[in-house]
Formats: C-alpha cells, sequence, structure tokens
C-alpha cells in the first residue's frame, strides 16, 4: 500500500480517537435542556388578588371583578392551596331583571301599560314573573333609558328574557318617530319556555334617546292578543368589552424569562352556588361560557397576534366543582419585543354570544411548553 494511503488512514484514525470521547459525552448526556421550565407557573406572583389585573372597565354596572370567600364559594376542593378565588361578572343592566324585588301585584320600575293586567305574579318561570295579558290594541312598555348605565345613546345593545306563551310581537322603538318601527320581532309556535332571542331573530339594537322596548308593537300592524309571562330579563352592552387582563413582561426579578415558543394560559372556573336560575341572589345569572385569550409577537410578524378559547355552557358541561381551563399559543418570541411580552386575558361569557353572567375564577398560570 502506497506511503500517503497508509498516512490518511492513520490521520483519519487520530481524529476518530479525540470525536469518539465528545461522541459518547454529548449522546449519554440526557439532562433536560428546560428542566427548570417545566411545570413552573410565570405567574405564581399574580394570584388574582395581586396587583397587575386590570379591568377593561371601571364602572360596577358593566364588570364586577371582586374578592369571594371561600364559604361563598361553596368549596375549594380541587383547588391549589391558598389559591384567591374571585368572582367575574358582567352584571345585569335592567334593574330587576328576575322580577324578584317588585312586590307581587305591582309593575316593575320602569315599565307601564296602556292597557290590560299586568303585573309581577309571586309565582311565574323562575320564581316571581312578570305576567301579562293585552288585547291587539294594547301594550306593556319598558323605558329602556332606565336600565344601569341610562341606555347610552349610539352604544350597542342586546335584550335578552324568558318567556311562556304560544305566540308573542315585540317591538324596540327608537324613539325617532311616533311611526317608525325600528325593530319589530314577531314569534309564533312556541311550546313552554322559550329563550329570546331564538336563532332566527336578531336582537342587537342601537340606542337611541326615548328607546322603548314594547310588548306588542307601537304601530299595531302586527299587534295581536297576547296572555303570557317573562322572566330573567337581561340587557347587555355589546360594543364594550368586559376584560380583566394581565401583562407578563419578558424578564422581570426572581422569574425566568420568557422564551421562544408555546404557552399555555389556564385558570380554574367555578359556577357560584348563588348564580342560578333560582333566585338566591337577586338579579345575578350564570356566565352562559367564559373565554380565555393570549397574545403575543410570533417570530413572522411584527404586529403580534392572539388566540382564544370559548368555553360554551351546554348540556355536557358542569361547572359545579372547580375545574381548569386552558389556551395554548404557539410560536410566540417575546424576546422580539422586549417591552412587550405576553398578555393574558378572561371574558365571563362567550363572546360569539354575549350575555351577562357571572362565574367563579382562581389561581391563574402561565406555562412555557417546550415539547410543544
Amino acid at each position: 500500500m502506497p506511503k500517503r494511503y497508509i498516512l490518511l488512514h492513520v490521520k483519519k484514525l487520530a481524529l476518530g480517537l479525540v470525536l469518539l470521547p465528545l461522541f459518547l459525552l454529548f449522546s449519554c448526556n440526557t439532562s433536560d435542556l428546560f428542566e427548570e421550565y417545566r411545570g413552573v407557573n410565570l405567574i405564581s406572583s399574580y394570584a388574582f388578588d395581586s396587583a397587575g389585573w386590570t379591568k377593561d372597565r371601571s364602572e360596577s354596572y358593566y364588570m364586577n371583578f371582586e374578592s369571594v370567600a371561600a364559604a361563598e364559594a361553596g368549596t375549594t376542593s380541587g383547588l391549589p392551596d391558598g389559591a384567591a378565588i374571585y368572582r367575574l361578572e358582567i352584571p345585569n343592566l335592567m334593574p330587576d331583571g328576575d322580577f324578584e324585588t317588585t312586590t307581587a301585584g305591582s309593575l316593575p320600575a320602569g315599565w307601564s301599560d296602556t292597557g290590560g293586567t299586568n303585573q309581577v305574579a309571586a309565582t311565574g318561570i323562575y320564581g316571581q314573573s312578570l305576567a301579562y295579558d293585552i288585547d291587539n290594541t294594547q301594550r306593556l312598555n319598558f323605558t329602556l333609558s332606565t336600565v344601569a348605565d341610562s341606555f347610552s345613546a349610539n352604544g350597542y345593545y342586546l335584550i335578552r328574557f324568558l318567556l311562556n306563551q304560544p305566540a308573542a310581537v315585540f317591538d324596540y322603538h327608537d324613539g325617532t318617530s311616533s311611526s317608525f318601527l325600528a325593530k319589530p320581532w314577531k314569534l309564533a309556535g312556541l311550546s313552554g319556555v322559550t329563550a329570546f332571542p331564538t336563532t332566527e331573530d336578531d336582537p342587537e339594537i342601537l340606542a337611541q334617546t326615548g328607546g322603548t322596548f314594547s310588548i306588542n308593537d307601537i304601530a299595531q300592524t302586527e299587534s295581536i292578543v297576547q296572555s303570557g309571562k317573562l322572566d330573567n330579563f337581561r340587557v347587555v352592552r355589546t360594543d364594550i368589552s368586559n376584560t380583566v387582563s394581565l401583562n407578563v413582561p419578558y424578564q422581570e426579578t426572581d422569574r425566568l424569562d420568557l422564551l421562544p415558543g408555546t404557552y399555555r394560559f389556564s385558570v380554574y372556573i367555578k359556577q357560584e352556588p348563588a348564580s342560578n336560575i333560582s333566585p338566591t341572589v337577586k338579579n345575578r345569572f350564570p356566565a352562559t361560557g367564559i373565554t380565555l385569550q393570549i397574545e403575543g409577537t410570533p417570530d413572522y410578524i411584527s404586529n403580534g397576534y392572539a388566540y382564544a378559547v370559548h368555553y360554551p355552557t351546554d348540556e355536557g358541561v358542569d361547572w359545579s366543582s372547580w375545574t381548569q381551563i386552558s389556551v395554548d399559543i404557539h410560536g410566540l418570541n417575546p424576546s422580539s419585543q422586549p417591552d412587550v411580552g405576553i398578555d393574558v386575558s378572561i371574558t365571563p361569557n362567550d363572546i360569539n354570544d354575549k350575555d351577562v353572567g357571572s362565574i367563579l375564577i382562581a389561581s391563574p398560570s402561565l406555562e412555557f411548553l417546550p415539547d410543544s
């Protein structure tokens, strides 16, 4: 064999002997590069009773975010030890929307009629209800300026309630003209207790000074004889947000830095015992859902993006005990904008179908998921 080939093989063998220990070192090194991040709550210092959480709205008639004692919450079973429990609520703008504070035999505040027999009944759909009996020339009216925010002009609102009657005509008159029908609704073929709006109705209205909701319509073009009951009458403003949120900076003293990758925001939720269809707490209703959102800066665009998960209540959901829910977001790069960090937020309804409602929340957490 030529000398140069022997020399080449010797050099390759020497290089192999040098690299072999390095290969064995790294191949046998099973340490977890992200071990210190796994299972770590990056917002452990931001329980709901800590500074940092902010509400979108300061007005108590739009939003409540308040501490709740463990006894009032019903139980702390299933929660991390010492978790601060808070109520997150979009209140009913309608005063006495469940009709529980009105004396039976009277009309609630803000309501008037043009005839017929109309009064709060001691029994009805759920507890006291508004019972009415009118012909096709009569109306039962609610003056919308008596809601908690005075029906802010040019704001958008939803009207919701339960009714128990086979057919109904309702009307929103915006006060601009005695002959102008701003929003009439006609329902037929109903049985049992029906939730308004039905899937066929658009209940959103634009607020105007002098706005009135009526049973039967002001022009009497669609009016019918009606005899039935209303309950759980809710008014919610839809052109404003009702979230509680927290900004998590890229770097913080005594906390791991935010790394590029996937993050999970979680929170424990529970339907509070006093918030149900029985009027244990007057004019408070259970949340129809909850929305978690996480927002940050990804690698591939500069203006940030958000991801939200909606948890609507339905027959398959049981929130009578504490349940942890979460939302994940992939591809964040918090260090690309260190002053921005990550924003997390909670809204006490399904934002695709707004309603009033209250829910208990506790123990928020933000985790980095290195394997996702």
